[in-house]
Parts: structure tokens; C-alpha cells; sequence
């Protein structure tokens, strides 16, 4: 058998040992929780960086759609190939009813509509050869 001082200091190396080891794992639940920590800041900037992203695409979204409107509104009055009647009408992007819509450009009793002259084509360049 061992003697008593034998087992008394490998009781205290074993023990030092364990002292060791609840240190390192101390050491490792601070720096988890630190890493936590610094996870959950970043999940909240990340959710504020998409939420911004989501207001941006959505307001590009409605410009894009406006000015989609006024493309085809162009291209609807240059297909009237210089028909065009002028009246007057809410500005552009104010809401009309259906009813309205559906009865045409508002007109106003007695009067004439004034007509625009045609536009020619723009002329066509020839390539040299």
C-alpha cells in the first residue's frame, strides 16, 4: 500500500487538477456567453439591414410602377399618331374612378377639342458602307 504522505499529495495534484479543469471550463461558459451575446447583436443588424432592403425594393417597386404608367400613357398617345386630344384631366398619378375612366377624357359642353398636329418620324440615318 501507498503511505498517507503519498496519497496525500496525489489527493492535492488531483485535486489542483480539478481546480484547473473548473477554471478552463469557467473561462469557456464567459466566452460562450460572449459569443452569445455577439451573435444576437448581429442577428438584430442583419434584421434591420433586410428591413431596409425590404423598404427600399418596395419604394423602388412603386417608382418603377410609375414610371411604367407614364411609359404607357407615352406610348398609348404617340399610337394615336398625333390624335391626340387634349383635355382636361386629373394630373398623373391622381386616382380616377372607373365610371370615369370608362367615359373618356372629360370633356367640356360647347366645346370643341383642340387637336395637336401630327409629329413626323425622326428621320433614319443611312449607313455608310
Amino acid at each position: 500500500m501507498q503511505e498517507p504522505a503519498q496519497l496525500e499529495a496525489t489527493l492535492a495534484a488531483t485535486l489542483q487538477v480539478v481546480e484547473a479543469q473548473r477554471s478552463q471550463l469557467q473561462r469557456a461558459q464567459e466566452e460562450l456567453e460572449l459569443l452569445r451575446l455577439e451573435l444576437e447583436s448581429e442577428r438584430r443588424v442583419r434584421e434591420a439591414a433586410e428591413e431596409k432592403l425590404r423598404e427600399a425594393s418596395v419604394d423602388f417597386a412603386r417608382k418603377l410602377s410609375q414610371m411604367q404608367a407614364r411609359v404607357l400613357e407615352a406610348e398609348r398617345d404617340v399610337v394615336l399618331g398625333g390624335q391626340v386630344l387634349v383635355a382636361r384631366s386629373a394630373p398623373s398619378g391622381g386616382i380616377v374612378s372607373a365610371r370615369v375612366a370608362s367615359e373618356g377624357p372629360a370633356r367640356v359642353p360647347g366645346e370643341t377639342p383642340r387637336r395637336l398636329a401630327p409629329v413626323p418620324p425622326p428621320p433614319r440615318q443611312v449607313d455608310e458602307p
